[in-house]
């Protein structure tokens, strides 16, 4: 299987500013030489999520939260988080870990414990940590979210 990607940039000296036209300028190719196939194709817009408050996000957005220094507590970074997008965080992961989940035993004395060192093991000088934050509306209502990316300052 042979895949030929090729793309056509716009001959125009500002760059453009509306998503579709910028996806309109890829096409790929699909050649299969065991059978006898030719498959072309276009990428299509990324599907949107709807928040409250009318705004949207795709599978590819990240949420940037800092930066935060190295002594801040999970209570900062959930205050920075509803403060910067409207929303309350109901639980912080990272990966497969469980960091914050308030309904969990024992997990509100970690809204006192710093984000790095509940976080960063493996990492100890990283200046951006990937996290996960389900977040409630008014109403408690679950919403998904973006990836959330914590950025780190030296202080």
């Amino acid at each position: 299987m042979l895949k030929y990607i090729r793309h056509r940039p716009k001959p125009s000296a500002q760059p453009v500013r509306d998503a579709n036209e910028q996806l309109s300028g890829y096409r790929n190719c699909f050649l299969n030489l065991a059978v006898p196939l030719l498959v072309l194709s276009e990428p299509g817009p990324c599907r949107k999520q709807p928040l409250p408050g009318g705004r949207n996000f795709t599978e590819w957005d990240r949420w940037e939260v800092g930066p935060l220094s190295r002594s801040a507590t999970i209570a900062q970074l959930t205050q920075q988080v509803q403060q910067r997008y409207g929303l309350t965080p109901s639980m912080v992961c990272q990966g497969s870990k469980s960091v914050y989940i308030p309904m969990l035993p024992g997990h509100r004395k970690r809204l006192q414990q710093t984000y790095v060192d509940l976080t960063v093991m493996y990492e100890p000088d990283a200046s951006i940590c990937r996290g996960d934050a389900a977040t409630d509306d008014d109403i408690e209502t679950d919403i998904v979210g973006p990836i959330v990316r914590v950025h780190l300052s030296d202080e």
